[in-house]
């Protein structure tokens, strides 16, 4: 079975741009980690449309929009969310709907600049003249530009469905809200055994 070419574009794009950004950050986060005197500490939300591409499989793509949710503290893990669906299948009489979520773990690359890997599981759910669904996991890798209460979110989701021979890409672009920066807020105390 031959891998088709859009398929490995994606892969080398994704390869080309994060695997450099991950080994820049770690000298960066744990600058940051030490000297950091503001952070955005809330929730990342906001729209997202994407192009979904079904691997090896000709006419498997189309333009998916949604909502996506994350909380968000930089070198951190925080609950990442999102619910896409597909509107070329409306037209066909069906109405899809994917869930994701999962964990994430913001790295700050620089003032306004973070690096958002991500795992956790999925959903897809199929209303309409036909109807069927399926559960899966994916991973992803996300870059989030924020200034101010604005940020601009471009990243690639690779989806797989248990049992399914198929792989599913995402490459979806976000238009969110950010919290503030603001001072870190403390974290409470982890209890001392002996001491309860």
């Amino acid at each position: 079975m031959q891998t088709p070419r859009l398929t490995v574009q994606v892969g080398r794009l994704a390869g080309a741009v994060f695997v450099p950004l991950l080994l820049m950050s770690s000298a960066r986060v744990a600058r940051a980690q030490t000297s950091a005197t503001t952070t955005r500490d809330g929730w990342v939300t906001g729209a997202l449309v994407g192009r979904i591409r079904v691997a090896d499989v000709p006419d498997g793509h189309g333009t998916a929009i949604g909502l996506g949710a994350t909380r968000f503290t930089p070198q951190r893990p925080g609950v990442d969310l999102a619910v896409v669906t597909i509107p070329r299948l409306f037209r066909d009489g069906q109405i899809p709907v994917h869930a994701r979520m999962g964990v994430a773990v913001p790295l700050q690359l620089g003032d306004a600049f973070f690096l958002v890997p991500t795992v956790g599981v999925d959903a897809a759910g199929l209303a309409g003249e036909s109807a069927g669904g399926w559960v899966g996991y994916h991973w992803a890798a996300r870059a989030l530009f924020a200034t101010r209460r604005l940020g601009l979110q471009a990243g690639v989701v690779r989806v797989r469905a248990v049992n399914a021979p198929n792989a599913l890409w995402l490459a979806e672009l976000g238009l969110m809200r950010v919290p503030l920066p603001g001072p870190p807020r403390p974290r409470p105390a982890s209890p001392v055994p002996g001491e309860i």
